[in-house]
């Protein structure tokens, strides 16, 4: 039951209530393919794209670090992600499947965009900067109590909801950042700041 609700859920698009329904069902049953999956939809949805990518990867089995392994209410996944960009198609090349080890910014925006840009599209910008806001409040609970790989991951779902709206709006984030902060601060034209401190570059 839990795991239909939890794809219930998936098709509303009402993707913390999916994550919930398909913690429980996994907690019951941890090799539950069909509740690791709407996990990883869920979590996907809420661009907490690190864990997601674990559990499309590898969701008939359990996996050290992940939801499987853990099986603890109240615990949060931290593993860490993998960045892949894929063809127009969806398809995985070797090279794709490779790990990265850095990422430009653009390269990020535009990952972004193919694994979300449909439904940030539907979403629009007032909806999509709500998720911005939401995913801010838990980068700062996590500054105050959470351990630095949990915070990471907090700055990552931020950076990727900002590309995401950034998506939605049409906005280039490398150009914008080139035009502000190409050639210093936009507040003295210097490299190293040399506004008065309580003032906003």
């Amino acid at each position: 039951m839990r795991t239909k609700l939890a794809m219930l859920a998936i098709d509303r698009q009402a993707y913390a209530a999916a994550t919930r329904w398909a913690r429980e069902a996994i907690y019951i049953d941890v090799l539950n393919p069909t509740a690791h999956k709407a996990f990883a939809e869920g979590l996907a949805g809420r661009h907490n794209y690190q864990t997601a990518i674990d559990e499309f990867e590898t969701p008939d089995r359990p996996r050290s670090g992940g939801l499987a392994a853990s099986a603890e209410p109240g615990r949060r996944n931290t593993t860490k992600g993998t960045l892949r960009v894929q063809d127009s198609d969806g398809s995985n090349t070797p090279e794709q499947k490779a790990a990265q080890t850095s990422v430009t910014l653009a390269d990020f925006q535009q990952l972004i965009r193919q694994m979300y840009h449909s439904k940030d599209a539907a979403r629009g910008i007032d909806g999509t900067f709500m998720w911005l806001v939401e995913e801010i409040g838990e980068l700062a609970a996590a500054l105050r109590h959470a351990t630095p790989q949990e915070q990471a991951a907090e700055f990552a779902d931020v950076l990727a909801w900002l590309a995401t709206i950034a998506n939605v709006a049409e906005i280039d984030l490398t150009k914008a950042v080139l035009d502000k902060y190409g050639t210093g601060c936009p507040g003295c034209g210097k490299l190293v700041c040399t506004c008065p401190d309580e003032g906003k570059p």
